[in-house]
């Protein structure tokens, strides 16, 4: 302010900016803001002018691409090589068709890395806008290379899946934990004679036997409940047209963390066994009527025939040559014998189901139908429990009778066993004059020195019980036969009643 040419004060005009400088600092930390996430980003983020011309990008960019700021960073897209020279004149027209107003919707592109590698992208654009014009554009790239191979082999692993479950010979079917049947297989729908699409959707049990529902209803709730592993299972189905299935199904849990929320089954169509092995049963049957029959028949006529041998011996003096040849009939006779009853055990193997029977008591059992003429038996196997039938007292029947008849000088015989880590020796042995080696293995074979059933009907029996058995003994000091018995095939029950406290393998 003047007055006559002098200064006599000031003037001040005042604005208030604070707002101003709050909206300023707002927009630097908001602009901070979105670089720090623009550089951090994962994905490729490039800005471009509308020409075409890159101008800005992120860390990613670089990364994915292998070229530095400065050679992508004010060139054109098309003259960075990332894009193949046959794509050009397609982006190119992309880039005039956005420019013009249209954003294109996102997009796969094929581009190189600098080391020529072909990489896949996906690819979306937006508008950048300054005073509501545009001045350039953005475009976010995601590499989706491994995904995309993730996807392909998923695809190209789920269609060979589904060609082999649906062009299976078995029956495949999937239900959820309701008992829904959520997906079946063509082989499953003719087997059963209804199309797919009428059995998806259904509770399994529909086409169960209604006896068999209540035993697969409860596989199905222990499994879901109790989670118990689902076993080999057999059951029927019923044809739409009423005739009956036998089926044997192997049914598998489907298991997301932890929590079981549906079944698959794989079954086989065996009512062609089944139908086989009642033939076979009904075979058999006749076969052992007729065997015992002929066998009765034969042993009464054998018995006629030793009778009438005896009676003639009684006739004839002690010279005379006919006793020589009534000997040898009685001989064979003798012979006729034991081969019945080798068949009449050989028909009994494998027939029985295996139970827990106490070995100790089976060698008891064997001893007392024997006459031992003065010869020690000394059992150590009492408490001992294997998974065997009826036949374990032939067994040692047929091992006594082989000690007596041909061990010469035995006099003792002891049955003991020893564990192992795997498995069981069951040992039997006599000291008698022993087995040459030469003639170890020859022993089991059926006829061997025209004698040999006892040993050839033990080798079966122990096959029968899944046992392994040789001859262990030194010549001249005694025979010796070694039954391996695997741990599976050993109980620490019994099934027989006498037996209170079967002991276990380690207390002797």
């Amino acid at each position: 302010m003047k007055n006559e040419g002098k200064t006599a004060g000031f003037t001040a005009i005042a604005r208030d900016i604070t707002e101003r400088k709050r909206t300023e600092q707002e927009l630097a930390r908001s602009e901070e803001k979105y670089k720090s996430l623009v550089e951090l980003a994962p994905d490729s983020i490039m800005t471009f002018d509308l020409k075409g011309v890159i101008t800005s990008i992120n860390s990613a960019s670089t990364r994915l691409s292998g070229y530095s700021k400065d050679e992508l960073v004010g060139k054109h897209f098309t003259k960075i090589g990332v894009v193949r020279a046959r794509d050009i004149p397609k982006y190119l027209q992309m880039l005039s068709s956005t420019l013009r107003g249209t954003v294109s919707k996102p997009f796969e592109v094929i581009y190189h890395h600098k080391d020529g590698t072909p990489r896949l992208g996906e690819v979306h654009v937006s508008f950048i806008k300054e005073m509501g014009k545009t001045v350039g554009l953005q475009a976010v790239m995601r590499d989706i290379t491994e995904s995309k191979k993730a996807g392909e082999a998923l695809r190209e692993s789920e269609q060979r899946f589904r060609c082999l479950v649906e062009d299976a010979f078995v029956s495949i079917a999937i239900a959820n934990t309701k008992g829904q049947l959520t997906y079946v297989n063509k082989a499953t729908a003719d087997m059963l004679g209804y199309s797919q699409p009428e059995m998806v959707g259904q509770p399994f049990m529909n086409f169960l036997h209604p006896e068999d529902k209540g035993k697969v209803m409860r596989m199905f709730l222990k499994s879901i409940l109790l989670r118990i592993r689902p076993r080999i299972l057999e059951y029927r189905l019923v044809h739409k047209d009423g005739h009956v299935l036998n089926m044997i199904s192997k049914p598998t849990k489907f298991v997301i963390e932890g929590k079981t929320v549906g079944f698959q089954a794989t079954s086989v169509d065996i009512s062609e066994r089944h139908k086989t092995l009642e033939k076979l049963k009904v075979l058999n049957e006749k076969l052992g009527v007729v065997g015992k029959l002929t066998r009765h028949d034969i042993r009464n006529k054998l018995s006629a025939v030793t009778n009438n041998i005896f009676l003639a011996k009684q006739t004839l003096p002690n010279d005379h040559k006919a006793l020589t040849y009534l000997g040898d009939i009685e001989s064979v006779c003798q012979q006729s014998t034991r081969i019945l009853d080798f068949a009449a055990t050989y028909e009994k193997l494998g027939v029985e189901d295996l139970l827990c029977l106490d070995v100790g008591k089976s060698v008891d059992e064997a001893v007392m139908l024997m006459q031992l003429h003065g010869v020690k038996v000394t059992n150590e196997c009492h408490g001992l429990t294997v998974m065997a039938d009826s036949l374990l007292r032939q067994l040692f029947y047929n091992l006594i009778d082989n000690s007596l008849r041909h061990g010469k000088k035995v006099s003792q015989i002891k049955v003991h066993y020893k564990e192992e880590k795997t498995e069981l020796k069951l040992v039997y042995e006599d000291d008698g004059i022993g087995i040459p080696k030469a003639e170890k293995k020859k022993i089991f074979e059926k006829g061997y020195k025209n004698t040999g059933y006892g040993l050839f009907m033990i080798k079966k029996m122990c096959e029968v019980y899944d046992w392994s058995i040789r001859e262990t003994g030194t010549q001249s000091k005694g025979a010796q036969f070694t039954i391996t018995i695997p741990k599976a095939s050993i109980s620490s029950k019994t099934n027989d009643p006498t037996i209170q406290q079967p002991i276990s393998l380690s207390s002797k």
